[in-house]
């Protein structure tokens, strides 16, 4: 009895120390089946709702305050940016947020939701978002149906801040590309497969950017161009760098060169033949493709528009551009893995995974000349 007393605290001690690692905080239960007796909460169920179709009343009260600065702006993101959501009858969840101020990505924000015990077709949802973890009611207000058209009108509390806003489970993105359209459905995440086969360093040697430039002809974004983000730390507060555009000169020695947008060189004044560059270390260990910097260059959203002051530790403020007043900062030692999904003749698609984010975009071969950097340490 003894014994085996021991072997149940051993246990309970190992689950507790598991739940606290940091990488399962964002786990939701999705053991969980929804109660789908109410008619009308089914038929908000397997349908793809995109904003839009009614005219709608937006009213926010926010009383509380927040952990995160960023979360006093969070309201925006779905003012402006959520696009599409999508409730499973497993109980499951899907959110997609197209941010105006990042042209080239779609947010996917996977939750878990339920049927409330105490209010009428009310439903109680936690999901990610791209600044936080929040959970809110999703109350239908109004619900009509003609042919194969369905229009619903909905309210989310979320405690502090009321949406009241329309839904149709038709489009309202006709006029965007053909990649930004196929960025928007929920389910292609869900069918990408990681390669499992062991990676050759040789395939890696050279210079390789994230995306392929746009038809100056057609000004629309190819498929390859668009980046597909499952997590972010916290977009406004900690905006990826990889947003922005990055080139990775991976040489045969196991160094590698982080080579930042040329941007950033006319908003320092400086000549733009120069490359502003970090370094790092890269190598291939099984199927994946890592790469460790010894600093990468840190601007975000939030301060760019709301002042928002960063809070991470270990950031080294540099200056300030000389056109837009932005704070440059550096944050030491950047992780990278990528984990091929398939090869193209121009270019891979990749799952990369970071200190902060997951994310799936394609890497395209290009040309690099490297006699004429600058270590981002040395711009001020």
């Amino acid at each position: 009895m003894k014994n085996y007393i021991l072997s149940v605290l051993s246990l309970l001690m190992l689950l507790f120390a598991n739940s606290c690692k940091k990488e399962e905080i964002y786990v939701y239960n999705t053991q969980n089946t929804p109660d789908l007796s109410n008619p009308i909460i089914e038929k908000m169920t397997n349908i793809l709702w995109y904003r839009g179709g009614l005219t709608t009343t937006e009213a926010w009260a926010t009383q509380n305050n927040f952990y995160k600065p960023a979360e006093y702006a969070s309201s925006l993101l779905y003012q402006a940016a959520w696009a599409n959501f999508i409730l499973y009858r497993d109980g499951t969840s899907n959110m997609v947020f197209t941010p105006p101020f990042a042209q080239n990505a779609v947010i996917h924000c996977k939750g878990n939701w339920e049927v409330s015990k105490e209010e009428e077709n009310t439903i109680i949802i936690a999901t990610k978002t791209p600044v936080t973890s929040v959970t809110g009611k999703i109350k239908i207000l109004d619900m009509e149906a003609k042919d194969n058209l369905i229009r619903a009108k909905i309210s989310i509390d979320f405690g502090d801040r009321l949406l009241e806003l329309g839904l149709i489970n038709e489009s309202t993105y006709e006029h965007q590309s053909p990649a930004m359209i196929s960025g928007l459905d929920p389910e292609w995440v869900n069918q990408q497969t990681i390669l499992k086969d062991p990676l050759k360093a040789d395939d890696f040697t050279g210079a390789w950017k994230n995306g392929i430039d746009y038809d100056s002809q057609t000004e629309q974004m190819p498929l390859e161009n668009l980046v597909r983000y499952t997590y972010i730390e916290d977009l406004l507060a900690h905006t990826p760098m990889f947003l922005n555009g990055l080139v990775f000169n991976l040489q045969n020695n196991g160094k590698a060169q982080i080579v930042y947008p040329s941007t950033y060189n006319w908003d320092l004044k400086m000549d733009q033949n120069i490359k502003i560059i970090s370094e790092g270390k890269w190598s291939v260990k099984g199927n994946k493709m890592l790469l460790e910097t010894d600093e990468e260059l840190f601007m975000t959203i939030g301060e760019g528009l709301f002042n928002f002051k960063p809070h991470l530790p270990g950031l080294q403020l540099l200056g300030y551009g000389e056109r837009s007043n932005s704070a440059y900062r550096i944050l030491p030692k950047r992780f990278y893995s990528f984990e091929i999904i398939r090869r193209t003749d121009i270019g891979f698609w990749t799952r990369v995974t970071t200190n902060t984010e997951v994310f799936y975009t394609f890497m395209s071969k290009t040309q690099f000349d490297g006699s004429n950097t600058l270590n981002v340490k040395q711009l001020f």
